[in-house]
């Protein structure tokens, strides 16, 4: 028959494992108990049986070989059940509880039983001191008595043992503690009641800089840097002594004198009966973090006096668009305060939806990838670092519009994450009013032009013509000195007219539409260098190339301007030179194709640099070097439309090398 549970029995099962027994070795001490027991009871059988949760396990054992029995078949299980009595079977097959027991109807065939509880001082009954007889039988009152005793005994050692588990738990705490603090990255410090230190972590040290033999013993104030009033040190104790912990910063001084900022928590340490015995603190150093806040806070007002003072219209947004800065400039620009739309709203209420629709329907054939009206279609180009500065229409508040010069960019996060988006506006308004006056002006300048050439052009030819008559007709008639006069005279008129063409090609450019087109470079290069194959004889220049097959789509007239005037330069500049050499390469780099024109010419002072690129700045006299001094100022200008740079490297009687740089694409327009 099963016994039925004690009432406590979780308490007794959490009580029989907090002694940490089962399970482990035999043990001298346990075995002369159950020794004794089975030679003062004259029995073959004694066991320190325990009751585990569905076994019964024995600690020691007299005359029985088995380590453990299933809780059901253990007649300890019955004895627990009244902790205060000795439990005693005379004869088990007389007993309804144990005649059919395994244990009686076969080895080792138990006839009798009794069993002392082992009963703890919280009145857990753990299992029994028992013995066991072959035959039926009972305990006389001093056996009883003795069987007792000795259970006592046994409670006594599992006391003994958790004791000394428990010791050996709180020094290895007590270890791992001392341990923690010593290795703790944070300053730990405890002064006792009087505010003497009595500890120093290592951390402390190292923070404060003041060895261990003169830190201990003394009052913290040591540190003070006078930056905390008395009132604010009477609070903190004022907190500690109510038994509470203490928050807050301290400005400390180093032993070096250096200043440094800690932020602390102290908290009282208490004794058994709640009085207050020491002080602990934990103390982390801020200043560096302080510092770093502080920088944070000045960008942060820089910013914001950016935003609050900027021109332009400032707005950011979210990854998803939802508008999170409207600066005052956008608030003027477009007319909304901006707790109208921060949080609420997107960039499309001020924008012209057939706009957007006509801009995305571009777009998508651009990125060559579908895109719908709609935020992140907007942003596409930002996303992908694509260049994003167009004109838009902007709807004020009141229904008006006005034309801006958007600039989107994404904003990226630590893993170069996009984590939402800034625009920057200009209104046009003015600018588009000084782009027509340009226009109309530059209309102006081109019909002065066209007349000035016109007007001086014709005088030119008749004083060309009758210069040129003379020498002709009337040579033999005129001296020396004459003949020389219009010699000059027919020179001068013919360098005017050269002077005029290069003035009407430079004016020209301004109302020149680029159109590009697919370029091979090398057989650009090749026919300029075809046109010039009489000079480059004549005068027995060295001539090299490295330019691979490039087709860049450019505008193919200008490149070809471009590259004639420079190396026309190259050739007329080192013509003195033994031998003259001329070196022309390319290559392309980050969407950008570079040129150079290398010479071994007269070479030129760099400080002069700029002044060559000037409209008809000459660093030589016309009688050394023929030209106008238009050339390079015309190649700079054919760059700017190609959306190209140019610049040169040179030393005096080193030669030259000219860099040209053109996009490997046309720049893009005002397509989204």
């Amino acid at each position: 028959m099963n016994a039925p549970l004690p009432a406590n029995e979780l308490e007794r099962l959490a009580a029989l494992h907090d002694y940490a027994v089962l399970d482990t070795g035999e043990e001298p001490s346990y075995d002369d108990l159950t020794l004794l027991a089975s030679t003062i009871c004259q029995t073959p059988i004694a066991l320190v049986a325990l009751i585990d949760r569905e076994r019964q396990w024995f600690k020691s054992r007299v005359g029985f070989e088995i380590r453990e029995t299933p809780r059901e078949v253990a007649f300890c299980a019955h004895a627990i059940e009244q902790p205060d009595q000795f439990f005693q079977v005379p004869d088990t097959q007389l007993d309804p509880r144990f005649n059919a027991n395994p244990f009686v109807t076969g080895a080792p065939f138990m006839r009798f039983y009794a069993g002392a509880p082992l009963v703890t001082s919280d009145h857990h009954a753990l299992g029994t001191l028992c013995v066991i007889d072959h035959v039926p039988r009972s305990l006389t009152p001093q056996q009883t008595a003795s069987l007792q005793a000795l259970a006592r005994q046994v409670v006594n050692l599992l006391e003994q043992r958790r004791a000394a588990a428990r010791y050996a738990r709180d020094s290895d705490l007590t270890r791992q503690l001392a341990q923690a603090a010593e290795q703790n990255p944070a300053s730990i410090v405890m002064v006792n009641k009087a505010g003497n230190i009595e500890y120093a972590n290592p951390k402390f040290i190292e923070v404060t800089g003041y060895p261990r033999e003169e830190v201990l013993g003394r009052n913290p104030r040591f540190l003070q840097s006078g930056n905390k009033s008395r009132e604010e040190y009477q609070a903190l104790w004022r907190t500690l002594a109510s038994g509470k912990t203490w928050y807050g910063q301290f400005c400390n001084k180093k032993k070096s004198g250096d200043i440094f900022w800690e932020q602390a928590s102290i908290s009282p340490i208490t004794d058994g009966n709640g009085n207050i015995t020491h002080y602990v603190g934990v103390k982390e150093d801020i200043t560096q973090k302080r510092a770093t806040e502080a920088r944070l806070q000045a960008a942060l007002t820089l910013t914001r006096a950016i935003l609050d003072h900027a021109a332009h219209a400032i707005i950011s947004t979210t990854i998803e668009g939802v508008i999170t800065t409207f600066n005052p400039s956008a608030q003027r620009m477009l007319g909304y305060r901006a707790d109208e739309l921060v949080g609420l709203s997107t960039p499309a209420i001020f924008h012209d939806a057939d706009e957007i629709a006509q801009r995305f329907a571009q777009l998508s054939a651009d990125l060559d990838e579908p895109f719908t009206p709609g935020f992140g279609a907007f942003a596409a180009r930002a996303r992908r670092n694509l260049p994003n500065e167009f004109e838009w229409t902007y709807i004020r508040k009141d229904g008006s519009r006005l034309r801006v010069l958007l600039s989107v960019t994404a904003l990226r996060g630590d893993k170069d994450e996009v984590t939402g988006f800034l625009g920057m506006a200009i209104d046009m308004t003015e600018r588009l009013r000084i782009r027509e006056l340009l226009k109309a002006k530059n209309e102006e300048l081109k019909g002065f032009a066209y007349s000035v050439s016109h007007d001086l052009k014709a005088p030119l030819r008749g004083i060309t013509g009758y210069a040129q008559e003379m020498l002709r007709k009337h040579q033999d008639g005129l001296g020396d000195r004459a003949q020389f006069c219009l010699t000059q005279i027919v020179g001068a008129a013919k360098s005017l007219d050269q002077l005029i063409e290069d003035l009407l090609r430079y004016a020209r450019l301004d109302a020149e539409t680029p159109t590009a087109t697919p370029v091979q470079l090398d057989a650009l290069v090749q026919n300029i260098l075809r046109d010039r194959n009489h000079t480059l004889t004549t005068l027995r220049v060295e001539l090299t190339m490295d330019v691979p097959a490039l087709v860049l789509h450019t505008w193919e007239r200008g490149l070809h301007q471009v590259l004639a005037n420079v190396i026309d330069n190259a050739i007329k500049y080192s013509r003195n030179a033994t031998p003259p050499k001329v070196h022309i390469a390319a290559n392309t780099a980050d969407g950008q194709c570079h040129i150079h024109v290398t010479d071994n010419g007269i070479g030129l002072d760099m400080k002069y640099h700029d002044r060559i690129f000037g409209l008809f700045n000459r660093l030589v006299r016309p009688s050394e070097f023929e030209g106008t001094g238009a050339g390079l100022a015309i190649t700079q200008k054919l760059l700017a439309k190609l959306g190209g740079s140019i610049r040169a490297e040179s030393s005096v009687g080193q030669g030259s090398t000219f860099f040209i740089v053109v996009p490997c694409q046309p720049p893009q327009g005002d397509n989204p």
